[in-house]
Parts: structure tokens; sequence; C-alpha cells
């Protein structure tokens, strides 16, 4: 049964994926998208930056559901989400005018994907240490001259 707590608690994980998730679709849909990259494959390199964010974001969102999870916890939920996203959307694509629908984009997508997995396990390492030692150094020590008798 979902309560209202929990309710909110997931809207308030996910509203932000799931806006992006939307603006994704979105941009999509049109029949045409003028290239943001200037360069022979930025296309591709779009894919990557947009699945890239699309990936950390996921991630995120089961990261504040869940925020005792090890980093490695979700990796598998949130690589899927973002990935079967990627592939409903290249599929998407073959019912838009002037769009298509190919394995490159794809690849790119789920390489943003596979990078913002890598990232968000480094981040989440990286504050798990910084936590460790700042309570190491900022624990009273208790011992025996510690005015106790």
């Amino acid at each position: 049964m979902i309560t209202q707590a929990s309710q909110s608690s997931w809207i308030g994980a996910w509203w932000l994926t799931l806006l992006y998730m939307g603006l994704v679709l979105a941009l999509t849909s049109l029949p045409h998208v003028p290239e943001l990259v200037q360069l022979d494959g930025g296309d591709k390199l779009e894919h990557f930056a947009a699945y890239c964010l699309m990936g950390l974001l996921v991630r995120r969102s089961f990261s504040l559901r869940a925020p005792t999870a090890t980093p490695w916890q979700h990796i598998p939920a949130a690589s899927s989400i973002a990935g079967a996203y990627a592939v409903a959307d290249e599929l998407h694509q073959l019912l838009i005018p002037g769009r298509s629908c190919e394995l490159a984009d794809l690849l790119a997508d789920w390489g943003g994907i596979a990078i913002a997995m890598v990232l968000s396990v480094m981040w989440m390492l990286a504050i798990n240490h910084r936590n460790r030692i700042y309570h190491q150094t900022h624990t009273p020590r208790r011992g025996k001259d510690d005015g106790n008798m």
C-alpha cells in the first residue's frame, strides 16, 4: 500500500528525472532539431551527453529513495531504466517524419549511461570517504585521561 508520505518522497526523488525524460521525448518528437555540436559525429556526442545526464538523474532518483544503499546497489536498475528509455526513444523516432532510428545513436546513448554509472559510483565513494574521514577526526575519543574515573 502506498502511503501519502511514501508517495510524496517518490515524487520528490523522481520529479527532476521525469521532467528531463519529458524534455528528451519532446525534442525527439520534433522533425528536425538543430545540432548543437558542429563536428563530424556531433550528434553522437549530443546523444552521449544527453543520456549521460539521464543516467545521472535516474541514479540520483534511486539514491534519494534509499540513501543508505551501497554505491553499487542501484546500478542495474538505474542503467536498465535509462537504457530502456534510450531504446524506446530511438524506436519512437521511427514514427516521426524526418527522424530515424540508428544503432550508432543507441550505442552513444548507452555509452553515456555507462559513464554516468561510473561517475555516480566514484562520486558516492568520494562522499563516503570524506564522511568517514570527517567522523574519524571529529569524534571525541574516550580513554584513560578523559576525566572519568
